[in-house]
């Protein structure tokens, strides 16, 4: 009887530490890898991919350049581009390859450092369908290739919370080579 007791309170402590192990695992970010680029992610957001410029909706794939949060309609969202290989952008000015990739209003532009590279930050005000969007847009020079990180949100949502998550992500970018 006293063997089985022992037993039960075994089992009982090994299933707390199995819990308390298995929640600490899903409390953890979760990581964007892609293009080269790994950052972490707000907790409960996933990582996939979208369906299009005209689509609101997202898709779950783990292999995905986007990062999006449950529930959203389009926004909030995290992506990250590369160049690809056969262009050569080595003299191209980051200025110059952000100017085509602009959807609204630049509210700032500063020349930054993000993970020991030369960078370009813009902050933009967009118009999507009526709703006003904010978005950060890292411009990050890769030797012959850039790389865009952008941080997309609805303008309320950014002023609230996003803009700190979007940050917290930045500071975690690391850059393969």
């Amino acid at each position: 009887m006293k063997r089985n007791v022992e037993r039960i309170i075994l089992l009982v402590i090994t299933s707390l530490l199995l819990f308390q192990c298995t929640s600490c695992d899903s409390d953890k970010e979760p990581n964007l890898s892609a293009e080269g680029i790994t950052m972490n992610v707000p907790a409960g957001w996933l990582i996939g991919e979208y369906d299009g410029p005209e689509s609101p909706y997202h898709h779950v794939d783990p292999e995905g350049h986007y990062c999006f949060k449950p529930g959203g309609y389009r926004f909030p969202f995290i992506c990250i581009y590369t160049t690809e290989d056969e262009y050569d952008v080595t003299d191209l000015p980051l200025e110059k390859f952000a100017e085509a990739e602009l959807f609204g209003e630049a509210v700032y532009k500063k020349q930054v450092t993000v993970a020991g590279h030369d960078a370009l930050e813009i902050l933009e005000r967009c118009d999507y369908k009526g709703k006003e969007v904010m978005m950060i847009s890292l411009f990050i020079r890769r030797d012959k290739k850039i790389t865009w990180a952008a941080f997309a949100s609805l303008t309320n949502q950014f002023e609230q919370e996003d803009e700190r998550l979007f940050r917290s992500c930045i500071k975690s970018l690391v850059i393969e080579e």
